[in-house]
């Protein structure tokens, strides 16, 4: 997974500002801030799943929804930009599943070794996979980009294609390709993945019906917490 996005960043930034024209504040509002935000509020909702159901389960609903999340990015465009960026968004969403499971996978995993140095191993062979990937990732960016050239266009479907959309494809059919490996895991404590899936859609129906409802209660707290000004015979009693 970090072979699949470690490249991402940097033709991301290329891309909106050479091919969609965005200013420097809407693009460090659309790639930094909102982001951040995001992932803060969706962080304790992925906290309850990987501590329910499990790391696997929650790697492989979080997986399957940050497949696109590098590809939407070719919807977006200087004409239209929203539908593209609400996939990139969804997605953002799903990162913080990944981070959490993958973090309490990595802890289970040390737990599991007899001595302290086997625990340290786990942790130590781990952050070697990581920078492997991520050194490999760049430069496997860099060669694409170098090989089709930054004028390289074309359509699909009738949409026009740069060379930035190759390389976020590419990262896409990536992602699925270490997705494959979740099914694999073993893990001790088995759960349904329906049950994660189930209990996912309930709060995100619950969330939601909150978030449609919260000005109606507002108006409501602020009825009950409103005086009446003193009338006429109330005045002149005074």
């Amino acid at each position: 997974m970090t072979f699949a996005t470690g490249f991402v960043g940097q033709f991301l930034w290329l891309y909106v500002f050479d091919e969609v024209g965005m200013g420097n504040t809407r693009a460090n509002l659309l790639l930094v801030t909102v982001p951040t935000l995001a992932s803060m509020a969706v962080y304790p909702f992925w906290g309850r799943i990987v501590d329910r159901f499990g790391s696997k389960a929650a790697l492989l609903w979080a997986g399957l929804i940050v497949i696109n999340g590098s590809s939407t990015w070719v919807l977006v465009t200087p004409t239209t930009w929203i539908p593209g960026y609400l996939g990139v968004l969804t997605a953002v969403l799903a990162w913080p599943g990944m981070e959490l499971a993958g973090f309490n996978l990595l802890l289970r995993l040390a737990e599991s070794g007899n001595r302290a140095r086997a625990s340290s191993a786990v942790v130590a062979i781990n952050s070697m996979a990581v920078a492997v990937a991520g050194t490999l990732s760049g430069l496997f960016g860099g060669l694409v980009a170098q090989w089709l050239g930054p004028h390289w266009r074309t359509t699909i479907l009738g949409w026009p294609l740069t060379s930035h959309g190759v390389l976020f494809l590419a990262s896409a059919g990536l992602r699925a390709l270490a997705l494959v490996w979740v099914f694999f895991l073993r893990e001790e404590r088995r759960t349904a993945t329906r049950d994660a899936l189930h209990y996912m859609m309930i709060n995100l129906f619950s969330n939601l019906q909150q978030a449609t409802f919260f000005p109606i209660r507002m108006l409501a707290s602020l009825a009950q917490q409103t005086w009446r000004l003193p009338g006429p015979r109330a005045r002149r009693r005074s």
